[in-house]
């Protein structure tokens, strides 16, 4: 008997879960890179398979009650590593945020009643950073990368899931 309900299947009317999602974002890469990764690629129906996958995913992470539905993006004052804005992130609001920033970027993903908290949080921790609310409303509820995904993947493949979940 599977616990964490990690088999439940859209498509069936079932709720769309975490590691469903994770499923969806590493497929999603890989049509990225069909479509769009070789740059000698003229065949439009790669882009068109890509953009209906994407307006599907987003379709499916409209059922979630709880996502995160807002991004802040910016750059951190001068000294001032974005991995440790990403921690900091992390540490104030546990569950509550996914950070996802890069070493030229911070992309910190949180629901959109904690934004403004989220954002007068890192102003007074971080002064001189700059910030803007960049999307309202992500495709990607649990703000998750490629790297976590395919980790998610990893850990619970084996013993929760059946291969069929990929048929989605």
């Amino acid at each position: 008997m599977n616990k964490l309900n990690y088999t439940a299947s859209p498509s069936e009317g079932k709720p769309y879960t975490m590691i469903h999602h994770a499923y969806r974002v590493v497929k999603q890469e890989a049509l990225w890179q069909k479509a769009y990764g070789n740059r000698n690629n003229d065949d439009p129906s790669f882009r068109d398979e890509y953009n209906e996958y994407c307006n599907r995913t987003k379709d499916l992470v409209a059922t979630v009650p709880f996502a995160f539905n807002a991004m802040i993006s910016g750059v951190a004052s001068a000294g001032v590593c974005h991995y440790d804005v990403d921690e900091f992130a992390k540490q104030m609001m546990p569950g509550r945020v996914s950070a996802d920033s890069e070493s030229g970027q911070l992309f910190i993903y949180c629901h959109k009643r904690d934004r403004d908290y989220l954002i007068e949080l890192l102003r007074v921790q971080f002064p001189g950073i700059k910030l803007s609310r960049v999307a309202t409303e992500p495709s990607d509820p649990w703000g998750m990368s490629i790297s976590q995904a395919r980790e998610l993947i990893g850990k619970f493949e084996d013993k929760y899931l059946p291969r069929s979940v990929m048929a989605d």
